[in-house]
């Protein structure tokens, strides 16, 4: 009958059992079944059921004469109900249960009398959560040995019953309040493994127990064994449970957070790629921020503890921003985390950077291996590079770091980490917070340490793709350290005619955009530069000949000192504008509306410039051209009628 299909029937079964359960005997195996029979119902899927399984418990309770003896499976039958979604199951049973601690209480007034007269209010006790009385209480505590039961069925095959134990687990914890501290090493693993259940209502009502536990059981007794659960298995599972319960609590010493701190930044921890895992590490270092701020400690002390907070926040969040190729809610949690220290360390994020970011970079080890590109290591420096970007206080050994990856790691992992500092170095004039002398000197050591050793032409596609991210690099370089690439770029310009030529497109595209920014050169260095930014006007790439076009206008040389040398100089110069010229008027006739406009705008500065070459060319094309309306329009256009201050100008 208690699996019959109708419920009422199943209800009626359920009345006789418990009336029949007061005339047993006790001593027999007859209780022991009626239990099993019985508990299945709990989970029942109609509301009547289960609250007929809760009355039999309260009748139990109330009149089994051998109670006592059977408490431990008599409670659950109750506590479930207690924990019941329906109204109709939880309003109909509270109130007996009530009368059961009454009756427990009385008949143990002797003892719960003395309890009373201690038993303070519990100082963080859940909100919206009635605490149950000392006669509720003193019956749950006198049947702990339950528990190990009720755990081993959070690891049940069928979610329904995991999570059956969990709430009742809740009630336990509830009533045994810190009366079941010294049960907490027995249950710790069975709990942190149902934090990580794949279901998510049975991870969330383990959050909801282990939050409790933290709550009321006795800080100073589960600490420890808190901590050497997660020394022992550093497993997101142990992770969890252990934030919940230790964000929950109200302890917390400098010690505890310093040794907790500690702890998260070792590898096993913040190396971890899980991003569940990644997640609650941020957390947790969350809640030891906030519990720095309740603590006595001295001012070096907190800041020791800081460190050890933004290297563990810093690893982590580089590994998750690799992990997902950007930003995302775990990195985004840690920017918080980490703006939160720098409010109460009164500084800045570049300073705190500066300050401690070196030592997340002494903690990338193991690169010189055959490393893929999905290898922690890897990802972990990726991470880095593309969080900090590159600062003065680092930048030595950053360059050390990529110089082993680039030494021993695979291609995949060579081109991952350059790729990431290709974007980092367009920072470099807001990251480099010294001096331009010092900023110049130590550009032209990452320069020629990292960049310059891949801009040579070598065989094999990994090197064809160094070289493009080297060309790229230093095209960034130009325009993130601007005013010191001026001094740097000179001594690259030997690569770039065989650059601008190179086979690969990217290569030539980063080239032609870089071109530009080789400054305060003479004639002679500048001379192969110009020539072959020329001939990549007749590139396959319609961009780059559009690039190409404009780069000839930008070309500015400079003139000797002397007026021998200027002269001579100049002659020159004008020799490679007037060749210039010629090309341009001749894909001024080009059918591509990009490279028309492109071509206007460098004949209009080399015109403005160049009035008398600029006439001798037109002069000169003229004749030859197949659209001579076109042209005509443009030197009237272009054309610079005589002005004193202009001719003053172009003699400059």
């Amino acid at each position: 009958m208690l699996n019959h299909k109708h419920a009422q029937a199943r209800i009626s079964a359920i009345k006789a059992i418990a009336r029949l359960s007061l005339h047993v005997d006790a001593s027999g195996d007859v209780m022991r079944r009626l239990f099993n029979e019985v508990s299945p119902l709990l989970m029942d899927t109609m509301p009547l059921v289960r609250r007929e399984v809760g009355q039999m418990g309260i009748l139990m309770l109330m009149e089994l004469l051998d109670r006592y003896s059977f408490f431990e499976r008599i409670l659950p039958l109750v506590l479930c109900c207690l924990k019941d979604e329906s109204p109709e199951v939880l309003n109909h049973i509270y109130p007996q249960w009530l009368k059961c601690g009454i009756q427990y209480y009385n008949e143990n007034e002797a003892e719960l009398s003395q309890q009373e007269i201690s038993d303070l209010p519990v100082e963080n006790y859940p909100k919206d959560v009635k605490r149950p009385t000392i006669g509720c209480r003193g019956l749950v505590q006198r049947s702990l040995r339950l528990l190990q039961l009720i755990t081993r069925e959070t690891s049940d095959w069928k979610d329904n019953v995991r999570l059956h134990a969990l709430k009742l687990l809740y009630q336990f914890v509830l009533h045994a309040e810190a009366a079941m501290t010294a049960k907490f090493f027995e249950i710790y693993g069975d709990l942190a493994h149902a934090c990580i259940d794949l279901v998510a209502e049975v991870n969330a009502e383990a959050a909801k127990v282990a939050d409790l536990m933290g709550r009321l059981l006795s800080y100073d007794a589960w600490i420890d064994h808190g901590f050497d659960g997660l020394e022992r298995n550093a497993r997101e599972s142990y992770m969890r449970c252990f934030y919940h319960m230790f964000t929950a609590s109200l302890g917390g010493t400098y010690e505890q957070l310093m040794r907790l701190a500690k702890l998260l930044r070792c590898t096993d921890y913040s190396h971890t790629l899980k991003p569940g895992f990644q997640h609650y590490i941020l957390k947790l270092l969350n809640t030891i921020v906030d519990k720095s701020l309740k603590i006595n400690a001295g001012q070096n002390e907190l800041e020791d503890l800081y460190e050890s907070v933004y290297v563990c926040a810093i690893k982590v969040m580089a590994l998750s921003s690799s992990l997902e190729n950007g930003g995302n809610e775990d990195v985004n949690f840690g920017q918080m985390l980490i703006e939160k220290l720098v409010k109460l360390l009164n500084t800045s994020v570049a300073k705190t950077h500066e300050r401690w970011f070196h030592l997340a970079l002494q903690d990338v080890i193991n690169l010189d291996a055959a490393l893929e590109d999905n290898a922690e290591p890897v990802m972990l420096l990726n991470g880095l590079i593309n969080m900090c970007h590159i600062r003065a206080t680092y930048v030595h050994d950053l360059i050390e770091k990529v110089k082993i990856v680039f030494q021993h790691c695979c291609d995949s992992a060579q081109v991952k980490i350059f790729s990431s500092l290709s974007l980092a170095t367009l920072f470099w004039s807001k990251t480099m917070n010294v001096e331009r002398e010092a900023s110049t000197q130590m550009l032209s050591e990452f320069v020629s340490q990292i960049v310059e050793p891949y801009l040579t032409w070598k065989a094999g596609s990994n090197a064809e793709a160094m070289r493009s991210l080297a060309m790229a690099t230093l095209c960034a370089l130009a325009q993130g350290a601007e005013l010191e690439s001026v001094e740097v770029l000179p001594s690259l310009a030997k690569y770039m005619p065989s650059l601008l030529e190179d086979r690969n497109v990217t290569t030539r595209h980063y080239a032609i955009k870089a071109v530009v920014y080789f400054r305060e050169m003479c004639v002679e260095d500048l001379k192969p530069l110009a020539y072959a930014t020329m001939q990549r006007m007749d590139d396959p790439s319609a961009g780059i000949r559009i690039l190409a076009a404009l780069a000839v206008g930008k070309l500015k040389p400079k003139f000797g000192e002397t007026d021998t040398e200027k002269n001579h100089e100049r002659e020159v110069w004008d020799a490679i504008v007037k060749r210039a010229m010629d090309l341009l008027l001749l894909y001024h006739e080009s059918p591509e509306k990009d490279m028309r406009a492109a071509v206007d705008v460098t004949l209009k500065v080399l015109a403005k410039s160049h009035p008398d070459a600029w006439e001798e060319r037109y002069q000169r094309a003229l004749p030859m051209s197949q659209k001579k309306d076109l042209l005509t329009e443009l030197y009237d256009k272009l054309t610079i009628n005589e002005d004193p201050e202009l001719t003053t100008a172009s003699k400059d």
